[in-house]
C-alpha cells in the first residue's frame, strides 16, 4: 500500500507550504476544500495555488465538489458521537457513490504520485480531513499528516468511529473514569 499524507494550508506563505510539500517529497497536492478560494491568504486561491505548485513541479488537483466538506446536514444522524453537525453531515457523505468513486481515485493517483490532500484548518482533527484519513485507513492505506512543523503524525482514526461492514459509523461513545 501507498502512503498517503493530508496538509493544512493554515496562514503559511506559498514558500513555506511548497517548502513542507517538497520535504515530504509530494508530486501531486489534492484540494478537497468546497470552496477553493480564500480572502485572507489568497496565495492558496485555486488558481493562483496551481500555478505556483507547478513552478515547484508539483500538480495540484481540485476534488472539491466529491470530497469537500459543507455538506447538507441530515437529520436524525447514525452518527451520534459526533457533537458539531457539520462533521454528522461530512460523516453521512462518507457513503455517497461520489464520495467513494473519488476515495478510490485518490488511491488509484497515490500508485503514481507521491500525493497529501489539503484542505484549510492546521490540524486534521478540526476538519474533514480527518474523516477522508479514516476511510483510508479502513480500507488498508496508511495516512499520515504533515503538520506545520515539518513533522510527519500518523493518522488514528477518530475515537467514536466503528466499521459496520463497509460504512463507517461514529456512534462510540466513550464512558469516562468512573471514580
Amino acid at each position: 500500500m501507498t502512503a498517503l499524507f493530508t496538509i493544512g494550508h493554515s496562514r503559511h506563505d506559498l514558500q513555506t507550504f511548497a517548502a513542507l510539500l517538497a520535504a515530504h517529497r509530494i508530486t501531486l497536492l489534492v484540494d478537497v476544500r468546497a470552496a477553493p478560494y480564500s480572502r485572507r491568504h489568497p496565495q492558496f486561491n485555486r488558481e493562483a495555488l496551481d500555478t505556483a505548485l507547478a513552478a515547484h513541479g508539483i500538480r495540484y488537483r481540485w476534488l472539491g465538489q466529491p470530497l469537500g466538506g459543507l455538506r447538507e446536514v441530515r437529520e436524525p444522524s447514525i452518527h451520534t458521537a459526533l457533537a458539531e453537525p457539520a462533521f454528522r453531515a461530512y460523516a453521512a457523505h462518507l457513503a455517497d457513490a461520489d464520495f467513494v468513486d473519488a476515495i478510490d481515485r485518490l488511491i488509484v493517483a497515490a500508485d503514481r504520485h507521491r500525493l497529501a490532500v489539503m484542505c484549510a484548518e492546521a490540524d486534521h482533527v478540526h476538519c474533514h480531513r480527518q474523516f477522508i484519513a479514516d476511510v483510508l485507513t479502513v480500507r488498508g492505506q496508511p495516512v499520515s499528516h504533515i503538520r506545520a512543523d515539518g513533522s510527519l503524525q500518523p493518522h488514528t482514526p477518530h475515537p467514536s468511529l466503528r466499521v459496520d461492514g463497509e460504512r463507517l459509523v461514529y456512534d462510540r461513545h466513550g464512558q469516562g473514569d468512573l471514580f
